[in-house]
């Protein structure tokens, strides 16, 4: 339990952009962690939650290239059974990489998920979603074209 609160800690001082605050609590969720083996609390299709959550910290400091490679390396370990984890954290690294400037990639990223996002009913990958398709209409990319009619019919259904 105390390792989860580390993390919501971590998120806070990550949103208010207290970096090195963010880190601190980071290192005593992984501590935590680390000395009760296995989380007893928080979502089992993660086998690094610390590291999950460093990504989001790092995106929402502004660290986007390392919250992108962070979770590059952590979304294969999710089980492929576990969709909503897998489409939650693939668009989040989607995001990564858009805000990392990597827009064509990201696009490709969301694009790749699209049927998971369809059958997914998450209210977080819908608010990822929607900062997704915010990005795209700020940035217009050329690779965003096809991809943000796809999300506009996902986001805003006939």
């Amino acid at each position: 339990m105390r390792a989860g609160a580390a993390l919501r800690e971590a998120q806070g001082y990550a949103l208010a952009g207290a970096a090195d605050r963010c880190e601190d609590a980071l290192e005593r969720a992984q501590e935590l962690y680390q000395a009760v083996g296995e989380p007893p609390y928080g979502t089992r299709s993660l086998v690094d939650q610390v590291a999950v959550f460093r990504a989001w910290a790092f995106y929402d400091l502004g660290r986007h290239a390392e919250a992108a490679a962070i979770l590059d390396t952590q979304l294969p370990l999710i089980a492929p059974t576990a969709l909503r984890a897998r489409t939650r954290f693939g668009l989040r690294r989607a995001l990564a990489y858009a805000a990392a400037g990597e827009v064509d990639h990201a696009c490709e990223l969301v694009t790749g998920l699209l049927d998971d996002i369809r059958q997914v009913q998450s209210a977080t990958v819908h608010t990822d979603l929607t900062a997704f398709s915010k990005l795209l209409s700020r940035l217009r990319p050329a690779a965003g074209r096809e991809v943000a009619g796809e999300i506009s019919e996902i986001l805003f259904p006939g």
